[in-house]
């Protein structure tokens, strides 16, 4: 890090000041724990951070498995990413009836900008 070794009348340095300045308005943002607090957001080509669905993200999961049979997924929550439409990543229970034995996986969906959505994937985690 280069450091601006001139100072103010006040024997001050003015670029460690305004760097002081921006790191105290970044950590007002940041938990104890180093973790941010605030709300984190998508950039494009970016994944989001898993969260809950909203009522957009459960008519996409639906419409890509119409017809679906064999395997019951169960949203959990989802995870996006924007490119040309809109990338889904689900977190979902699975299960098989009429078994009681139940699994996670990772349903990958892709939102085309027009169109219905369709499933890219399936991971069992």
């Amino acid at each position: 890090m280069l450091v601006n070794s001139q100072t103010s009348e006040k024997g001050e340095n003015p670029t460690i000041n305004v760097t002081y300045q921006k790191l105290r308005q970044s950590r007002e943002s940041i938990g104890a724990s180093g973790v941010f607090m605030s709300k984190v957001q998508t950039t494009l080509g970016g994944w989001s951070l898993y969260q809950a669905l909203t009522a957009s993200d459960k008519m996409v999961f639906d419409e890509a498995l119409s017809g679906f049979v064999g395997v019951v997924y169960t949203p959990q929550s989802v995870s996006t990413q924007i490119v040309t439409g809109t990338n889904y990543r689900f977190k979902c229970a699975a299960s098989i009836p009429p078994s009681e034995v139940i699994w996670e996986a990772i349903l990958e969906i892709y939102q085309p900008l027009e169109g219905k959505p369709y499933i890219m994937g399936i991971q069992r985690i």
